[in-house]
């Protein structure tokens, strides 16, 4: 995935947000703004996404004078998470297929994430990942003769 047009309203709309998020003035976010506008032009199309926004939460990290803007509200995702751990073990323990349901599970749990949108409702997004989002592409099958074949897995989590 490379960068496109499209997303640099998006970057915009990610200050402000998360600016809000953290009870930021009107005047600092918008400074942000003006900060990261003029950077624009440098930013590289060819760059996936991610990469590019490496600058943006610099920038807003700098701004909110801390390393970690997001760590408050990590550290309550972490605990919402948790308060919820044993009742999702329980439903992927008596799932027709525990494997599916638990990289259901791993998938709605991949919707945390402030920077694309502050606000949600985890339990519903839980109930509508796991229960009606049609994967793209699911191959349980394959998957599970892979794993028993595999030496080793490397699972990598970005949130």
């Amino acid at each position: 995935m490379r960068t496109c047009l499209e997303c640099i309203p998006c970057f915009f709309n990610q200050i402000i947000r998360t600016g809000r998020l953290l009870d930021m003035d009107t005047a600092e976010i918008m400074d942000m703004l003006g900060e990261f506008g003029s950077t624009v032009r440098e930013f590289r199309m060819d760059y996936p996404p991610p990469r590019s926004a490496v600058r943006l939460y610099d920038m807003i990290a700098r701004h909110a004078g801390t390393d970690d803007p997001f760590k408050e509200i990590k550290q309550e995702s972490t605990n919402n998470a948790l308060a919820r751990y044993e009742d999702l073990k329980q439903r992927i323990n008596s799932a027709p297929s525990r494997l599916s349901a638990a990289i259901r599970y791993a998938i709605a749990g991949n919707i945390i994430d402030f920077g694309v949108a502050s606000k949600f409702d985890l339990d519903q997004e839980l109930e509508d990942v796991v229960d009606h989002t049609p994967a793209g592409i699911w191959d349980e099958e394959k998957l599970k003769r892979e794993i028993a074949e595999a030496d080793w897995i490397l699972y990598l989590g970005d949130n």
